[in-house]
């Protein structure tokens, strides 16, 4: 065996040519000011949060029941946070915020059916639907406020 040295993997990658291509990026300054603060609304706070404890709750639970309902239920309220996020934004929102409440009452669905299967126990069952009510809850005032015309206009006769 040879007696060489053993080189370290810093020594063995030379990171300067990386470094000047790295400086040489433009990065585009993005104007905080005009972008409106989707992740400050209260409905995107609740829907994250509903996503993040459904996440963990669909890994718990049995295996029958987690690559199917528990998989439904946790696209179901990652696309939800992403129709809200889109809303929020203002692209198509009206469209977006329809998706995000049938998506929601998909998830509320799927949640009732691992409580009536007894996978789900009743105290979870009903945190996951005090939550998903309320949800449902200011999405409906949201979709209610898009429909209205704005000030000043008169609405059709």
């Amino acid at each position: 065996m040879g007696g060489g040295k053993i080189l370290s993997f810093n020594e063995l990658i030379d990171f300067s040519s990386y470094a000047q291509w790295r400086s040489s990026l433009v990065v585009p300054s993005v104007s905080q000011k005009n972008e409106p603060r989707f992740n400050s609304l209260p409905v995107y706070g609740m829907a994250y949060r509903l996503a993040v404890e459904v996440t963990e709750m669909a890994s718990r639970l049995e295996r029958n029941c987690r690559y199917s309902l528990g998989e439904d239920i946790r696209k179901g309220a990652k696309s939800a946070v992403l129709s809200i996020t889109l809303a929020g934004k203002g692209e198509n929102r009206a469209d977006n915020i329809h998706s995000a409440l049938i998506t929601i009452l998909d998830v509320q669905l799927s949640l009732r059916l691992l409580n009536d299967l007894k996978v789900l126990p009743e105290k979870r069952y009903v945190y996951f639907l005090e939550s998903t009510e309320d949800i449902l809850k200011q999405l409906s005032n949201w979709e209610r406020s898009e429909r209205q015309p704005p000030a000043g206009v008169p609405s059709p006769p």
